[in-house]
């Protein structure tokens, strides 16, 4: 089940327990498939994580290639711990971001410990797609056989940190099986940082 600690509720989807979230809760989420396409609501500080003792591969949010798994496009800042992030889709000409599509007014969005698995887009960021500047963290977090145009893995316009993220089977149509950083980012002001990072595709 999903679980609101803070509140101590319980939920049957996790977009319920997203939309009765208050700032700074923490969302618990049992091992299971939960087949979602989660829209991240107007409330910041948010961090939805797999159970503690449950290993991120064994508590899946599955888009079932209806739409991006989760779109977070309010100003707010959000975590997302211990959880795969799989099988979404996203079919636009603008944006991108079949696992995770991050608009322009999101202050932070941190990943640890995420699997992005199998996620596709028609343009850019198969599994991540970054629409501005501000800085986002990821760590500990795989990439696995994401596709997408350009960033099979990740389309990043930000001042991104990845730290122990590995890249694997990714593919991109044009520019970036891994990551791609498009032309419009001042890379001095707003570098790509990493650390111990390994690319296989």
């Amino acid at each position: 089940g999903i679980f609101n600690i803070n509140q101590a509720t319980f939920y049957t989807t996790i977009q319920e327990a997203l939309n009765s979230a208050a700032a700074n809760d923490v969302i618990s989420v049992n091992v299971g498939s939960y087949a979602e396409n989660l829209v991240w609501p107007s409330t910041t500080g948010i961090r939805l994580q797999g159970q503690s003792d449950g290993a991120s591969i064994n508590i899946r949010i599955d888009g079932s290639a209806a739409g991006t798994v989760i779109t977070i496009d309010q100003a707010v800042s959000a975590s997302i711990v211990n959880l795969t992030v799989q099988n979404g889709s996203s079919n636009s000409s603008d944006w991108g971001g079949g696992g995770i599509f991050v608009g322009a007014g999101v202050s932070f969005l941190g990943l640890t410990d995420v699997y992005v698995s199998g996620n596709r887009a028609s343009n850019a960021g198969g599994g991540v797609y970054l629409a501005n500047q501000n800085a986002h963290w990821f760590e500990n977090t795989s990439f696995v056989s994401n596709t997408a145009d350009t960033g099979g893995a990740i389309s990043a316009s930000s001042n991104l940190t990845l730290l122990s993220v590995l890249f694997s089977l990714n593919d991109a149509g044009s520019k970036g099986g891994a990551i791609y950083s498009g032309a419009v980012v001042d890379n001095a002001a707003n570098p790509i940082t990493l650390s111990y990072v390994l690319v296989q595709n």
